[in-house]
Order: structure tokens, then C-alpha cells, then sequence
């Protein structure tokens, strides 16, 4: 139907939920301003170009907000900031029922 958000690839977001986690995990574990903090934080764009293929449209709109039309560009503060609210919205969109985390990457409701 004209003007909704095409169904979200559970699959997806599922993997990209696992990737975000793991660079937010890593990032947990460096020194700021660190080269390790600044070759995690190249890895952003990248992500970001990802997750916003998987959002609906009205998180697509937040995201480009948040983030601005140069991502590349983000503070190693900045994308910490971008990563910590783009795994909250992965985690909502899993408990929304959206997908199901425990069923695996294959169970997407139909939508009604």
C-alpha cells in the first residue's frame, strides 16, 4: 500500500543486530583515541549504510538526523553516541515482534 514501510528483513536485521553488537562490544574495550578506537569507528559508515537498507521509513528519517548526510565524518564520541541508539532501535524492533530473537532469522510474523 502506498505511503507504508515495506516489511522489515528480519534476517538482516538480525545479522546486523549481531555485527553492531560485537563492534560496540570491541569498542568497550579500547582506549579512546586509540588506533584501534579510530579503525572501529571507520567500520560506522559502513554499518550505518547497512542497518539504514534494513529500517523503516520513519527510523530512516531519525537516522539521517542523528547522523547527518556525512557519516564518515562522525567523532569517535559522535558514532559511539550513533551506535549505542541504532542497537536500542535493533532491540526494539525484535521486541516490538517485528522479529523473534528466540525463533531464529528465518521467523517473521505476517504482518496483519
Amino acid at each position: 500500500m502506498a505511503g507504508e514501510s515495506p516489511a522489515v528483513n528480519g534476517a538482516k536485521v538480525l545479522r546486523l543486530q549481531q555485527a553492531l553488537a560485537a563492534l560496540v562490544d570491541e569498542l568497550r574495550t579500547v582506549e579512546a583515541d586509540s588506533d584501534e578506537e579510530r579503525r572501529l569507528i571507520r567500520l560506522v559508515p559502513l554499518l550505518l549504510a547497512e542497518v539504514g537498507s534494513a529500517l523503516p521509513d520513519p527510523l530512516l528519517d531519525e537516522l539521517e538526523v542523528l547522523v547527518g548526510r556525512r557519516p564518515a565524518e562522525l567523532s569517535p564520541s559522535a558514532a559511539r553516541v550513533v551506535l549505542a541508539q541504532l542497537s536500542g532501535w535493533l532491540t526494539a524492533l525484535a521486541a516490538e515482534g517485528e522479529i523473534s530473537l528466540a525463533a531464529g532469522p528465518q521467523a517473521v510474523p505476517p504482518r496483519s
